[in-house]
């Protein structure tokens, strides 16, 4: 009666071996398995690192567009600014200039009255002279110098009077260079930022592109990062599930040793 009570220690072990290789078996599928998962999850983690970089491109590169229409608008309006006030500037020159031209044009009327005034004091002089010889020759004289010295005056009112109009001619050029200037950058700043709410202008196009290019990397990076997450997930349960083998293939092989032995 005892006898078919004890098992037999063969049977026990072979039962331990064939469970243990089963288990060995088991545990190896469970491994190639989550090899192959991991397999897949680093091909989708480099697909999702890949956009990623694409979308941190795209996104560096509106920022740029964004910066430089920024700095564009920003020297347009200085520009503008500079114009204007280039504009005023001149335009207060111009004024003076046109002054001055005036008081020159209204000097040489008077120099040329005074000259004809001298002429005749000087012709009448001489006709006095030839019937009063008692009339000074210095008279004569003095009257032929304040003469030629009023012509003297009048040649260089000329000259400066040649001189105020060039410059103003001057003047009137630059203004339509500085007209044309605020022009261009009155249209650049335009087409930048309209000032109109139902018009966006170029700046604000870019404003949303680079906003767009954000939220996608942002939508990118979310994904990249539950995509490695996913893949260190894998990678830890394939890592314990390589430990449990070891040592299952372990507890095998010194079940498989002692049972060689016991034979």
């Amino acid at each position: 009666m005892t006898a078919f009570l004890i098992p037999d220690i063969a049977q026990l072990k072979l039962a331990e071996i064939n469970a243990l290789t089963d288990a060995v078996a088991r545990l190896q599928r469970e491994v190639e398995s989550r090899q192959t998962i991991i397999d897949s999850l680093s091909a989708r983690a480099q697909h999702f690192q890949e956009r990623l970089a694409q979308a941190d491109a795209a996104r560096a590169t509106a920022l740029a567009n964004l910066n430089q229409a920024q700095s564009a608008q920003s020297a347009a309006n200085g520009l503008a600014a500079a114009c204007a006030e280039s504009h005023r500037q001149v335009t207060a020159v111009d004024e003076a200039l046109t002054r001055v031209t005036d008081a020159e044009v209204e000097l040489l009327r008077q120099l040329t009255f005074t000259i004809n005034l001298l002429e005749k004091a000087g012709h009448l002089a001489n006709k006095q002279k030839a019937s009063n010889p008692l009339i000074p020759d210095a008279l004569i004289e003095q009257l032929g110098k304040a003469t030629g010295d009023c012509a003297n005056v009048v040649a260089l009112a000329l000259v400066a009077q040649d001189s105020c109009l060039t410059a103003s001619a001057g003047l009137s050029t630059t203004r339509g260079c500085l007209d044309l200037a605020q022009s261009q950058a009155d249209t650049l700043r335009h087409e930048l930022q309209p000032g109109k709410q139902h018009e966006a202008g170029v700046l604000g196009h870019l404003e949303r592109l680079y906003q767009k290019s954000a939220e996608h990397y942002n939508a990118e990076l979310a994904s990249s990062t539950n995509a490695t997450a996913q893949l260190d997930h894998a990678n830890a349960a394939l890592a314990t599930a390589k430990a449990r083998l070891a040592s299952l293939q372990a507890g095998l092989a010194a079940a498989t040793a002692v049972d060689a032995k016991a034979a």
